[in-house]
Order: C-alpha cells, then structure tokens, then sequence
C-alpha cells in the first residue's frame, strides 16, 4: 500500500515536473517567436524609416538643387540686367522729374561714335533705332551703344514703304533681321522697334497685332525734331518749342532725332538746353508701355 502511494506520488511529481517542463520550453518558444517577431518589427520599420530618410534627403537635395538653380538663374539675370539695361525692370522715376527721351534713327554710322561721346559728356542715355544693314557694317558703334548703357533697337531693313508694309509678315521679317544681327555683335536679344515713318498710317491693326505675336514693342514720337528736314541748328529750337513739361512730367517726352552729321554738330546744344530746363534723359525700357502715334 505504502509502495504503490509512494509510486503514486513518484508519478505526480513526474508529470508535475513534465507539465513544468513543457510550461518553460513553451514559454521559451513563445518568447523566442515573439521576439523574433520584435526584431522582424524593428528591422522593418528601421528599413522604412531609412527608405523614408533617403527619400527626405532626396526632396531635400532636388530643392536644394532648385534653389541653387534659382539664386544662379536670378544672379544671371542680374549680371544680363547690368549689361544691358533696358531689359531691366523700369526704374522708379520721382512724381516731379521731367523725363525725356532721345531716340536716333536710321544708324549706325561713323558719325555714331561722336553722338555717344557727346552723350556721355552730358550724362545723357539714348535709345538707337538702327537698321540691319548699317549694324553690320559699323558692328564697333553698336556695342559701344550697349556698352555705354544706351537702349538698341530695329528699324528695319530697307526703309522702303513698299517693301517694308507690302505685308504684316514683311514688317516682321525686317526687324527679325535686325535683331539677328544686334544680337550676334552684341550677345543680346532686344525686341524694341520702330518702323520707318512711324507706325500711322502704316501700322494697321493687323501689323500691329503680328509684331505683338513676334514679341516686338513698336514706339513712335511725341516731338519730332525735324533734324532730317533743317539739316541745321534750327532743329535745337524747334524741339525747344515743343518740348511739353507737363507731358515730359507725366508719361515722358519721346524726341525723334537721326544720326546724322548735322544733328550731332548740334546736340550739345540741344543737351545743354534740356538740362537748364531741368530735363533728365532716359532710355527706353523694354518693361515700359509703348507709345505709338495715333489718327
């Protein structure tokens, strides 16, 4: 009886220690599973995380990389603005200035170079519409014109009325070909144009609108000089007469003069004369809204 209770006891403290056992490896296996699990977890979100970094320093080097462009893009636009300087934006001008505006036409010439000097000795800027034929030939005076920090422009190619409007694309061919050539002497690209004559009666609202789709900004005249008819001193005052200071205070006054011998022997007069008047000489601005001669 006291061996078979002894067994008895023998085999409960077996299975007890049995169920032990098994209690232990299947907690061991559990824990072991559960942090395989942890570190299956740990890796993957430490892989996504490390994707997620690479991505971020990617956005974050794609913009760095858009900013660098950015800061160089505007610091070459600055250095192109410096260069030429009717492309830059238009300067404030004060409420009380009266501003005017030289423009020549018809140049270059060798006469060109004296114009400049005489501009430069009165601080004067000037705008110079000048046709293709003549930019290729004195290629010097129209860098010299940019350089000096003066405006270029077209004026076309022949002058000749029946050629130039026989069509709205012909207006536009000729001052193509202008611009070509300014931009293979100078490095730049100008769109400022006036066409022979003026633009009325010319100009049609269909020439108008095909030079607007070309890019091109037309400007015309409030004084004409009459240089190209005096031939003479008597253009300095006749610009003197019509020179409006209410006008040159408000939008500007625009002077059409030409490169020509006579007008240069008298500019320093005319010069001289705007500036005791009080009149600051401005180029044109590619920025600025054009004038243009109406009916």
């Amino acid at each position: 009886m006291r061996a078979r209770e002894k067994r008895k006891n023998g085999n409960i403290r077996l299975l007890t220690v049995i169920t032990l056992l098994l209690f232990v490896s299947f907690s061991l296996v559990t824990y072991q599973l559960i942090q395989k699990k942890h570190a299956v977890a740990l890796a993957q979100q430490k892989e996504v995380e490390k994707k997620e970094q690479v991505q971020k320093e990617k956005e974050q080097a794609k913009e760095q990389a858009k900013r660098e462009a950015a800061a160089a893009q505007k610091r070459k636009k600055e250095e192109e603005q410096k260069k030429f300087p009717q492309i830059a934006p238009v300067p404030a001008i004060p409420a009380e200035e009266k501003t005017v505006y030289l423009t020549f036409d018809d140049g270059p010439f060798p006469v060109s170079m004296k114009l400049l000097d005489i501009l430069d000795q009165y601080n004067a800027k000037a705008t110079f519409f000048m046709m293709e034929p003549n930019i290729r030939k004195h290629p010097e005076a129209v860098k010299e014109m940019v350089k000096r920090g003066h405006a270029v422009g077209m004026h076309g190619v022949t002058h000749d009325v029946k050629q130039v409007y026989r069509n709205a694309q012909a207006v536009v061919d000729e001052m193509t070909a202008g611009q070509k050539a300014i931009k293979e002497i100078t490095g730049h690209e100008t769109h400022l144009i006036r066409t022979p004559y003026g633009s009325f009666p010319h100009m049609t609202p269909e020439y108008k609108q095909k030079s607007n789709e070309a890019g091109f900004k037309l400007w015309d005249w409030t004084v004409d000089s009459l240089d190209w008819k005096f031939r003479s001193p008597s253009y300095v005052n006749h610009v003197m007469n019509h020179v409006s200071p209410g006008r040159a205070q408000g939008n500007g006054e625009i002077i059409l003069l030409h490169e020509k011998p006579a007008t240069a022997q008298s500019l320093p007069t005319l010069l001289k004369n705007l500036q005791e008047k009080g009149y600051t000489m401005r180029a044109l601005n590619e920025n600025m809204k054009p004038y243009q001669l109406r009916p």
